[in-house]
């Protein structure tokens, strides 16, 4: 395959306390040490309430960017977040053991990195990515929540998810092997284009943004930033949680070396997307 330079504009995001009393969103890095350098980032969404969901969600993304960036600073692929995610359970675990009190503390987990074989997402959860070309959305994590569940079954249409009961009852969350041990999914992309843009959110944007509305705003003239100040406009008006996203798009998709990869030949667009639960 094609060795790739990924460059990329400002990355942008929110990270609100909405109608909430605390924040137990977190995102790596945080909007103070964004920068044109980063290539990893994290939106996490802590679940457990008084169990310190916010202590989750700091130690899962904190950690997490530190192993892939200490272990995978190349690319990390299906194995390295697997053996990344084990380890980040572990530190649950131990936090836990020490702090017994939380126990039922969780996150949801989104993850990205860019290298030069392109871009690994893996997620955990129904905090979602999505990537966005011309202003469509091409492809999106599948969230583990029970809906989807039900959805996916059709036992209900699109149209009763939105206002279901249970919409916020998620079947995945990272809370130490202790508790539940649970897997990433995780989809690998080499075919990267000049302006596509990485959409990583918390469920708290998801209850105002619906995909299409999302798609409406992409494909405006407005700018990123535009982008970014609607959403925090509507979120505010109209969620009752955190919310908090990064939108990452590229500037120029160098092409560097042509190399032999068998684990990489043969596919086309979204190649190497993986989806499968270790």
């Amino acid at each position: 395959m094609s060795f790739q330079k990924l460059n990329i504009f400002t990355p942008l995001g929110l990270h609100e306390l909405g109608k909430r009393k605390n924040n137990e969103d977190y995102l790596y890095p945080t909007l103070d040490d964004v920068s044109l350098d980063n290539r990893v980032f994290l939106v996490c969404d802590g679940v457990g309430g008084h169990e310190r969901g916010e202590v989750a969600s700091e130690i899962v993304a904190k950690s997490f960017a530190e192993l892939i960036l200490k272990n995978y600073s190349e690319g990390a692929d299906e194995e390295g977040v697997a053996i990344v995610f084990e380890k980040v359970q572990g530190l649950i675990d131990k936090y836990l053991e020490e702090n017994p009190e939380a126990k039922g503390m969780g996150t949801t987990m989104t993850f990205l990195q860019l290298h030069k074989k392109g871009a690994t997402v893996a997620h955990c959860g129904d905090s979602r990515v999505y990537l966005i070309r011309n202003g469509k959305i091409i492809w999106k994590t599948n969230d583990h929540s029970y809906v989807n569940e039900l959805l996916q079954r059709g036992l209900i249409t699109e149209e009763e998810a939105i206002d279901h009961p249970k919409k916020n009852v998620i079947s995945r969350a990272v809370m130490g092997k202790s508790m539940k041990e649970v897997v990433p999914d995780v989809a690998l992309f080499n075919d990267l284009e000049p302006y596509d843009v990485f959409f990583m959110c918390s469920d708290g944007i998801l209850e105002s943004m619906t995909d299409n509305g999302l798609e409406y705003l992409f494909s405006s003239q407005m700018t990123d930033l535009e982008r970014i100040q609607k959403i925090k406009e509507t979120c505010a008006e109209t969620s009752k949680d955190n919310h908090t996203c990064f939108l990452i798009r590229l500037n120029e998709v160098e092409k560097e070396e042509e190399v032999s990869d068998e684990s990489y030949e043969g596919k086309g667009l979204l190649s190497r997307l993986f989806e499968r639960i270790f």
